[in-house]
């Protein structure tokens, strides 16, 4: 619009004018077209990375329903889907166990140890990875492993210090095993009475194979009373009872009719 008078343009002159070339000068200015181009480089950076964590989290909940629908290679194919867009140590152990399940050792053994890789500070991994290499029947690495899940746990947590113990009186290591076995029993943490129940009958087990008979029977009828309903306790209470010319046939029938994680370990096939 046109100036009303005098006083007006003089007004423009003076004040409005200055600031408008001032503005004018800063959005021409070199830093000001500099910063605008970082915020657009940044704006589109950060929305490519975004972008990606959210098809990865897509992809990897569709890989498990798809896995929970008894779709195993669809879910295999979803999980590998997420990894291309973003690497988590969850996605690689639940593809390495969908990998086991669908028979494809490498496959497995390959995602176990990039889980390791991308959570090494903490015990989980770890002992994934070691049972693995057990199922392989390599227990030179197993044992290796599972000592590296007693380290960086601490030494404080039990299921560490049991998968170690248990691999360490398969190989007839036996004092070492009783020793972490009693370090196992000796945490004062919130283990469950399971847990507690596994420490003591590999505890039994180790007595066992030193002929404490007397100390094993003691340590196994502790491991029932605590968990009932592991086979293996009742295995191998079985065997000291034979040692020592008791009836065992009670414990030999809760042996072999019990239905428990444990009768998938190599040493189960011996006993039954």
């Amino acid at each position: 619009r046109r100036p009303k008078d005098t006083q007006e343009i003089l007004s423009f002159l003076n004040e409005t004018l200055p600031k408008q070339l001032k503005w004018s000068r800063v959005f021409r200015s070199k830093l000001f077209r500099f910063g605008g181009l970082f915020a657009l480089i940044l704006t589109l950076v950060l929305g490519y990375h975004f972008g990606r964590l959210f098809l990865a989290q897509q992809s990897y909940q569709t890989g498990l329903e798809q896995v929970r629908l008894n779709q195993l290679v669809l879910g295999r194919k979803s999980f590998e889907q997420s990894l291309s867009f973003h690497s988590t140590e969850d996605v690689h152990t639940n593809l390495a166990f969908l990998c086991d399940r669908l028979n494809d050792a490498d496959c497995a053994l390959k995602h176990f140890q990039q889980a390791v890789q991308l959570n090494p500070n903490t015990y989980p991994p770890y002992l994934n990875l070691g049972s693995h290499y057990e199922d392989r029947g390599d227990d030179v690495k197993a044992i290796s492993t599972y000592r590296k899940a007693v380290e960086v746990s601490g030494r404080s947590a039990t299921e560490p210090l049991n998968n170690l113990a248990r691999l360490l009186i398969l190989t007839g290591q036996y004092a070492e095993a009783k020793k972490l076995l009693k370090q196992a029993l000796s945490l004062k943490v919130n283990e469950s009475d399971f847990s507690r129940a596994i420490s003591l009958k590999n505890l039994g087990w180790v007595l066992l194979q030193q002929k404490d008979h007397n100390a094993a029977q003691k340590t196994l009828n502790q491991a029932i009373a605590l968990e009932s309903q592991v086979a293996s306790s009742h295995c191998l209470l079985a065997q000291v009872l034979e040692a020592r010319k008791q009836p065992a046939n009670a414990e030999w029938r809760s042996c072999l009719s019990i239905q428990s994680e444990d009768t998938a370990n190599s040493e189960y096939s011996l006993w039954h």
